[in-house]
């Protein structure tokens, strides 16, 4: 084929992929008439680019940006189920497409380091190929298309990427009066103005999520400035998770493979408890401490402790993985507890924390302190509340908390 062959043969091709979009485009601006509902217009539209695509399975994710800072899944289809997931922004593959505002396309999973497969260890689906484009408004993203597995066993590759891409601009453009994007258009997108208004602030507030839990920054945020005057009495649920053997680790570590290792650990536990809606509070050295809001979730003790079962079953793999490495042994004790506490910020004009104060707080700590590496241990309260999650075995003879003039009845929560 010569050179003038080639380059009509190409012409026809974008013509036909421009009719395609278009055509598709037509139908999406139709059917987003008659679906106002925001997760059946999702539903929609991704259904409309995985057939365009041959796409086995695809999420359309939604940056919930001025609520609680998470992406969410709003529509899926294909692949499994993905009921209680979550990413932050710059997490797995469409965290880090919302977070740059740039698509991605990944040939093979397998080989590619930008693929965690944390979904993945969720739904049990086996993904080999990914292809993942931003949705944007006013300059930013509010969601990501993410497209799985081609039909017939192939890649997605640049030309699949160039479709999906032109698709998702012209989605963006026509779903901009939709109810689906009536937060960001709305009051949460104007109590956030000052801040919002240009890339830089923007980009500050991405940063500062990484050194706070999203949740907390938009409360804060969402607050505008009364926050200092805010004392909330609730009822919370908190979790305590602490290493056991950090002191031997850092006798036997260089300092920089410390780091890496206590900032690995941190990030499973971080991962266990917003996969299952969880806040982390703050990490105290190699300990973390997250609460769930049990005014937000009737369901929070629950979610709890299957948060708490997941960090032992990923710290075991975790302890596996560096005893092959290091030689070294590594466990965890976790502490649950559930009570009446002030979500409050302390401290003074130069700086101030948004944290939880209560007995539920020391109670908790006081149960993590007592459990024996692989074990957590939870309050009576936690024991009766927790639903069909795990088997809950009480301790002969309670436990005396430092602190405490009695001894507390404690249980041993298990898979």
């Amino acid at each position: 084929m010569n050179k003038n062959s080639a380059f009509f043969v190409k012409a026809e091709q974008k013509s036909e992929q421009f009719e395609q979009i278009k055509a598709i485009i037509d139908r999406l601006s139709q059917n987003l008439q008659e679906h106002v509902e925001p997760a059946l217009a999702a539903q929609t539209v991704l259904e409309a680019v995985a057939g365009a695509l041959q796409a086995e399975a695809g999420t359309f994710w939604f940056y919930r940006r001025f609520e609680d800072g998470r992406i969410s899944p709003m529509a899926v289809c294909g692949g499994g189920r993905l009921e209680g997931i979550y990413l932050l922004p710059g997490e797995g593959i469409a965290g880090q497409v919302v977070n740059s505002g740039e698509p991605l396309v990944i040939s093979d999973c397998r080989q590619d380091d930008r693929w965690t497969g944390k979904v993945d260890t969720e739904t049990g689906y086996i993904t080999r190929t990914v292809l993942c484009v931003p949705l944007k408004t006013e300059g930013m993203a509010f969601g990501a298309l993410q497209l799985i597995n081609k039909a017939g066993g192939k890649p997605f590759d640049g030309q699949d990427l160039a479709f999906v891409e032109e698709l998702a601009r012209q989605i963006s453009l026509i779903v901009q009066g939709h109810p689906l994007l009536a937060e960001y258009h709305s009051g949460g997108g104007r109590q956030t103005e000052p801040i919002q208004e240009n890339g830089t602030g923007r980009s500050i507030i991405e940063k500062i999520s990484t050194y706070m839990d999203p949740v907390i920054v938009h409360e804060i945020l969402r607050k505008d400035g009364k926050h200092k005057k805010s004392i909330e009495p609730e009822q919370v649920v908190v979790l305590f998770a602490d290493v056991r053997g950090f002191t031997h680790l850092a006798e036997n570590l260089t300092p920089a493979q410390l780091i890496s290792c206590l900032s690995d650990f941190l990030a499973l536990t971080s991962r266990c408890v917003h996969r299952y809606g969880g806040i982390v509070d703050k990490f105290m050295g190699d300990c973390t401490m997250a609460y769930w809001r049990l005014n937000d979730s009737p369901e929070a003790i629950t979610e709890a402790c299957r948060a708490a079962l997941a960090i032992q079953r990923e710290a075991k793999e975790f302890a596996a993985r560096l005893r092959r490495q290091t030689g070294l042994e590594l466990g965890l004790g976790i502490g649950i507890h559930a009570g009446p506490a002030l979500l409050c910020h302390v401290g003074d004009e130069q700086y101030m924390a948004y944290t939880v104060i209560g007995d539920v707080v020391n109670t908790a700590s006081r149960l993590e302190d007592n459990a024996p590496p692989g074990e957590i241990y939870i309050s009576q309260t936690v024991a009766s509340r927790r639903g069909d999650c795990g088997r809950a075995t009480i301790l002969e003879g309670g436990v005396m908390l430092k602190g405490k003039e009695k001894r507390v009845e404690v249980w041993r929560l298990q898979e």
